[in-house]
């Protein structure tokens, strides 16, 4: 509980809130969160460069969310510990998406990845070809069998990521319906509040570390479950005087390549999801 406080309060202090109250233990974390205690960590050379080294992993989830997603491809930058997580449907998808993925880090930050971290899975195989096709001069670091030690951070990652999606859903209070077809909208926010934290150890955010800026979200954070009532945009030509302007929706996270203030909400009537400010 000290340590999740302490992670509240330098999070908060690096940008410049201003923390009232007191700390509560959450019943929705500790029984999301509940594990065994940490493995002793090896630490090798760690890169020193932005993007040099990533580490790459995939879960899987029961059942498809409503994006018809059934995979969660996670990737983890070696130097600032930023992650990004991308939805497959299948297993298949994964050195496309990289590919894309890595392309865009060189364009657009001017980040070169060198290094992969992953096992020996037939998906990180098919990726090192392609990799190889597309002359990105990537050079793969695979683990050794039985040894997923050696891609532990990914993998601790993943725990910590997982934890944070179930005291989401939990705080939401989510039927079981929601909690499988929302799965990946979860993991996306979950992802993007993990880039902001700063504890004791790091005392910068990852995000920050990784882009020397702050993420413009972080400006505009909402509680993901909690309801909102949208304007129904379809409604406005046809609506008589007496009938309703909005629509009960429910707050999932936040739009990429949109505005900041542009959210991601659930029709809870339709079920699908739509952008609105």
């Amino acid at each position: 509980v000290r340590d999740r406080e302490d992670c509240a309060r330098q999070t908060a202090k690096f940008y410049g809130w201003e923390v009232i109250g007191k700390f509560d233990p959450c019943n929705h974390c500790a029984t999301a969160k509940a594990r065994q205690n940490n493995m002793n960590k090896h630490v090798d050379n760690k890169s020193k460069v932005p993007g040099e080294r990533i580490f790459i992993d995939i879960s899987s989830v029961k059942g498809m969310s409503y994006s018809n997603s059934k995979y969660w491809l996670l990737i983890l930058d070696d130097f600032s510990d930023v992650v990004w997580s991308k939805f497959l449907t299948a297993k298949s998808h994964t050195a496309r998406t990289l590919v894309t993925f890595i392309k865009d880090l060189k364009a657009k930050h001017q980040v070169t990845v060198k290094y992969i971290r992953c096992d020996n899975a037939g998906e990180n195989k098919a990726l090192e070809k392609a990799c190889l096709t597309a002359g990105l001069g990537i050079q793969f670091e695979y683990t050794a069998p039985g040894t997923p030690q050696q891609n532990g951070r990914v993998e601790r990652k993943f725990a910590t990521l997982y934890a944070r999606v179930r005291a989401m859903m939990n705080h939401a209070s989510l039927t079981a319906t929601l909690r499988h077809g929302l799965w990946a909208e979860a993991a996306a926010t979950a992802t993007r509040i993990e880039n902001t934290i700063v504890t004791k150890d790091k005392l910068t955010a990852p995000y920050v570390r990784f882009f020397g800026k702050e993420p413009e979200y972080v400006r505009n954070l909402r509680t993901f479950g909690e309801i909102g009532v949208v304007l129904n945009h379809a409604q406005q030509k046809i609506r008589g005087k007496l009938a309703d302007r909005g629509r009960a929706c429910l707050f999932l996270g936040y739009s990429a390549n949109h505005a900041v203030d542009v959210y991601r909400m659930l029709n809870l009537e339709t079920r699908r999801v739509i952008h609105t400010r």
